[in-house]
């Protein structure tokens, strides 16, 4: 005897809040020349990429989230996602980025001020460790009311790494007070908007491991975000696809939303946001 079951089917994907209004800006062709096969051979991508105009041709936004920090002694980048890059991509920093480093022998009350875009961070040392101090400055970084939203600080392998959030603007950076038992530096006197990490020579899209031609020209912490440079983005695909057979398709992406799920969008980052001000991007799942 035959049974029917019947059940409500939630798709826990859907890049969309419900209920939302969705607005469509384009409809693009996109082909399957710069997707990487996965392990089973298949050229697929998952749903909430953005697409992007690269060149002249329109490609899912070649952008990823670095998840094993990169080396300046290895050609080895590991990122997500990135079955949408392809060889030859010159890869660079999404965001302006600035380094802060310090050296030497923490004073008891040691302080240490940087100043960004003209907001000064204070840091006074609670212990004597060097690395104590370092992690507690990039904290307070962090922690400013004056630069919540606008300035990331990672600390990577004793050097703290500076990120610009919207992606565009380009602080002055100093830093002052330090006594003369701390040696200090910093990359530049302003952020360094697009900086060239390398050029892309092979893609293990399984592994998301990406070879570039050379060692890495900089450090990117675990966190920071890679890309290639682009003329526009368009919008976002909310559907997953498959591009082993069809190897070119055309659809719609979203300009405009009146909520999105970031938490499952497999990219996102301060630059798009700034350039969909209509997407309602929410962390709530």
């Amino acid at each position: 005897m035959a049974s029917i079951y019947r059940s409500t089917f939630t798709n826990e994907k859907n890049v969309f809040h419900f209920a939302s209004g969705n607005e469509v800006g384009h409809n693009l062709s996109v082909t399957n020349a710069a997707i990487q096969a996965d392990a089973n051979g298949k050229k697929t991508v998952p749903e909430g990429l953005f697409v992007a105009l690269v060149g002249a041709d329109y490609r899912y936004l070649p952008r990823a989230t670095v998840t094993t920090a990169v080396s300046a002694s290895s050609p080895t980048v590991v990122a997500t996602p990135s079955q949408i890059f392809k060889v030859g991509d010159v890869l660079y920093s999404v965001e302006p980025t600035a380094t802060v480093t310090l050296t030497g022998t923490v004073a008891a009350a040691e302080t240490v001020t940087v100043t960004i875009g003209g907001i000064a961070v204070v840091t006074t040392a609670v212990t004597t460790v060097l690395a104590d101090l370092i992690a507690l400055t990039a904290a307070n970084i962090n922690a400013s009311p004056n630069l919540a939203g606008t300035i990331r600080a990672i600390v990577s392998g004793g050097i703290i790494y500076l990120y610009v959030v919207d992606g565009v603007t380009r602080p002055t950076l100093t830093i002052s007070d330090v006594s003369s038992a701390i040696g200090s530096a910093v990359s530049g006197a302003v952020f360094d908007y697009q900086a060239t990490l390398g050029t892309v020579s092979a893609i293990v899209a399984s592994t998301n491991t990406i070879t570039l031609a050379a060692n890495a020209a900089y450090v990117v912490p675990v966190g920071g975000h890679i890309g290639v440079k682009v003329s526009e983005v368009y919008g976002l695909d909310s559907h997953q696809r498959d591009f082993t057979i069809y190897t070119t398709q055309e659809f719609g992406v979203y300009n405009a939303s009146s909520g999105v799920r970031e938490n499952i969008l497999p990219y996102i980052d301060g630059d798009i946001k700034r350039r969909f001000p209509k997407m309602l991007f929410s962390s709530k799942v």
